[in-house]
């Protein structure tokens, strides 16, 4: 641990959050260096850990509310996930995209129904892949701002789009920013707020999901009556409104301040931590000794993981951690909803 310390202090020789100006590599005060560092850093373990569900609520309202804001792009997906399936069941939607049946009626085929219903599955696979890459080196406002207005310009390919396959070609491209949302959302989440809240605001972005579906039935119900081509054209193009008042949000949102230390930009953190929390509400809130805590903690973890690779996700102690996290969300499958929506 000693050596994670003189590289903070060869990394950050004049970040002054313990009070005084760290040391240089060449000057000889590591045990001071040392002695501080823990200090600080513990104590911001300590009362984060001692934070109970309405301590924390009082100490960081805003960053509860910018995570709801991220979180809230989800309900798009959600929206997205309702709405192709139900507008099979469309009169106006069949009679434009499908074939006429012997009776005079008309039906989308069930290959074309399912490939519409998987295209954005295939698109959020490649999604929930890329932001790992762009996050990490552009940040999670950047990167969420990208696909928000990258949203828009698919709308018009499922607005326009004069036959399924236009309209599959959109699903697919819609399905990436869609992908994106939901990474960015849950991690940002985990990243802005503590210990005490995480759980009930990386839950939400389920109930973004169920918010999402429930504005698309609404909408198809009150579309139902009308004539085409708006029945089914206005469904899509409210997907345009949506996209707007969150991008003006993420616009002015903080930064991660654990992304903000990973690029060792300590002051701009300690500027979003204090636009993340309300210090005057609690006088023992203290921002240098939460960045401290950051600080030591992503040192600690690029000495340990440095010639880690991804295939040591597979390999020891990793394995078992790595097969929670996948059977949480295999479970969701499991429960069989995926094989009832297609009986």
């Amino acid at each position: 641990m000693l050596s994670t310390v003189k590289r903070i202090a060869i990394l950050y020789p004049r970040y002054s959050v313990y009070g005084y100006e760290m040391l240089s590599k060449d000057e000889e005060r590591p045990e001071v260096v040392q002695r501080d560092l823990f200090t600080n850093a513990e104590a911001a373990t300590d009362k984060e850990h001692k934070l109970t569900l309405f301590s924390a609520i009082k100490l960081y309202p805003k960053a509860i509310a910018w995570s709801v804001i991220m979180s809230t792009s989800l309900v798009m997906d959600g929206y997205d996930l309702k709405l192709v399936g139900s507008l099979f069941a469309q009169p106006a939607f069949r009679e434009a995209y499908g074939h006429r049946l012997p009776d005079g009626t008309y039906q989308i085929s069930a290959p074309w129904q399912s490939g519409l219903n998987n295209g954005s599955n295939i698109g959020q696979m490649i999604g929930l892949l890329v932001p790992g890459v762009l996050v990490e080196r552009f940040g999670f406002r950047k990167t969420m701002m990208v696909a928000l207005v990258s949203v828009p310009c698919v709308i018009f390919i499922q607005f326009f789009a004069t036959g399924l396959p236009q309209l599959q070609a959109g699903q697919v491209l819609l399905g990436i920013p869609l992908g994106i949302f939901q990474t960015v959302s849950c991690v940002y989440a985990m990243e802005v707020v503590p210990v005490a809240l995480r759980a009930y605001l990386t839950g939400f972005v389920s109930e973004c999901w169920q918010i999402g579906q429930l504005l698309a039935t609404c909408v198809l119900r009150g579309t139902l009556s009308m004539d085409a081509p708006w029945a089914y054209r206005i469904p899509f193009a409210l997907q345009w409104f949506w996209p707007i008042p969150l991008l003006i949000a993420v616009i002015f949102a903080p930064e991660s301040p654990w992304w903000l230390v990973r690029q060792n930009r300590i002051e701009e953190a300690k500027a979003s931590v204090f636009r993340l929390a309300s210090g005057e509400k609690d006088p023992d809130f203290n921002i240098d000794k939460n960045v401290a805590l950051m600080v030591l903690t992503t040192e600690h973890e690029r000495e340990a993981n440095s010639g880690i690779s991804y295939l040591s996700c597979f390999r020891g102690t990793n394995l078992r951690r790595t097969l929670i996290v996948m059977g949480c969300y295999i479970v969701t499958v499991t429960t069989g909803s995926t094989v009832r929506a297609y009986a």
